[in-house]
C-alpha cells in the first residue's frame, strides 16, 4: 500500500485494496512517489497496461495537486497515439471501465 503522504494513504489504501480484491490477482499496487495519486495497474496482452489512479483528496484543487476523481489510463502497447484516458467521479464508474477494458483486451 502507498506510504507517500501526498497520495493520502488514509483515503487511497482502502480504495487500492478494494480494486485489487474485486478485479483479481493480476492487479497490483503501482503507486509511485513522483505521481500525484496512488494507483493500481496490470499488464494486458500486446504490451498494454491498464492503470487506475485513486483520488488523493475529497476536494478538487489543481493548484495544490488535490484530486477527488479517478483516472483510468489504457496504454495500447507501443503505439502512444492509441492511449486512452478517462476520468470518473465514483469508484463504481472507474471500476466498471477498468473491468470493461480488461475483458475486451483478453
Amino acid at each position: 500500500m502507498t506510504q507517500y503522504k501526498h497520495h493520502n494513504p488514509n483515503l487511497a489504501n482502502p480504495l487500492i485494496q478494494d480494486f485489487i480484491s474485486l478485479l483479481g490477482g493480476e492487479w497490483q499496487d503501482s503507486s509511485y512517489g513522483n505521481d500525484c495519486c496512488a494507483s493500481v495497474s496490470r499488464a494486458l496482452p500486446n504490451n498494454g497496461i491498464l492503470e487506475v489512479y485513486m483520488p488523493n483528496s475529497t476536494e478538487w484543487n489543481i493548484d495544490k495537486e488535490e484530486f477527488n476523481t479517478y483516472a483510468v489510463k489504457f496504454h495500447h502497447g507501443s503505439d502512444d497515439n492509441k492511449n486512452s484516458d478517462y476520468t470518473f467521479e465514483t469508484f463504481d464508474e472507474a471500476f466498471k471501465k477498468a473491468e470493461f477494458i480488461e475483458f475486451y483486451t483478453k
